[in-house]
């Protein structure tokens, strides 16, 4: 049973990718650390999968992430590696160059 209050789930505002295990997560984590300078960046293992998050914004740019790989990347590719989309209360920005995955209040929309 949820230990967690309605009014704590406001609070979180935890966000980013859910990937599948593969090369891309273990560089996604690296790739986020740079575009993200100054916040705290947190990877959950789940052997299957991986869950790449930080509060507010996480920005994930193609430049950095081919530049992890050490090969040419598509933003396409997080999608198809992606476990699940984005919750209702996200909002996800792709373009060819990054990847920007907000939170917002709710209770403004």
């Amino acid at each position: 049973m949820s230990t967690v209050k309605t009014a704590d789930a406001y609070r979180n505002n935890r966000v980013g990718p859910v990937l599948r295990a593969s090369s891309i997560t273990r560089w996604g984590d690296e790739a986020a650390r740079e575009d993200n300078p100054g916040k705290e960046i947190r990877v959950d293992d789940k052997l299957a999968y991986v869950r790449i998050d930080t509060d507010g914004e996480l920005i994930l740019r193609r430049k950095t992430l081919e530049e992890a790989l050490g090969r040419p990347f598509k933003m396409s590719e997080l999608e198809v590696n992606s476990v699940r989309s984005p919750v209702a209360s996200r909002r996800r920005t792709i373009t060819s160059a990054s990847i920007t995955n907000e939170s917002f209040d709710r209770r403004q929309v």
